[in-house]
């Protein structure tokens, strides 16, 4: 079992430091809910607000949910807040559709169109980019099968939920 927290270690899950590769990688990209203090000083939004727009678009417990297993599996944890960068997303606004409703990569506006980020400046995207973002498609996922894992609303219920891919070598 390799339990990867971000950012991915030098070396690539085809190494894994000695242990085997693992066929199978779990990406956890939304189960945070952690702003660092310097990503919080660039959102607007008071803290009532921002606890609550954190309950909307945290994926709850699916770090739990998805726990370690006794398989060959690697699990891939983002460590912050989709709020504050979604690694799910695009990199380039020109290529992500949800970057239409300000919810690109680094978000500019909260669920219901609010402003998340006043003033986002280019190089202050570029920062947030380069800290944080890592493509869904990244050495992890290469030559083995990732599953997607994330809680989806069913009927207004939190629900856990598997997509499973392979991935090229």
């Amino acid at each position: 079992m390799l339990n990867v927290r971000w950012p991915f270690p030098d070396l690539g899950l085809d190494d894994c430091g000695g242990m085997p590769s693992p066929n199978l990688v779990l990406h956890i990209p939304h189960s945070s809910r952690l702003i660092p203090p310097e990503e919080r000083a660039q959102l607007t939004p008071d803290d009532r607000t921002l606890v609550t727009e954190l309950l909307r678009m945290t994926d709850a417990f699916t770090d739990g949910l998805f726990a370690p297993t006794p398989f060959e599996a690697a699990r891939v944890v983002f460590p912050v807040s989709r709020l504050v960068c979604d690694v799910e997303r695009f990199p380039d606004d020109s290529d992500e559709p949800m970057a239409l409703r300000g919810m690109g990569a680094v978000y500019v506006k909260t669920t219901n169109g609010q402003p998340l980020r006043e003033h986002l400046t280019a190089a202050e995207r570029v920062r947030v980019i380069e800290t944080w973002y890592r493509p869904p498609s990244s050495e992890a996922h290469r030559g083995g099968c990732a599953a997607d894992c994330r809680g989806e609303e069913l009927h207004h219920r939190r629900l856990p939920q598997l997509l499973v891919a392979t991935s090229a070598a």
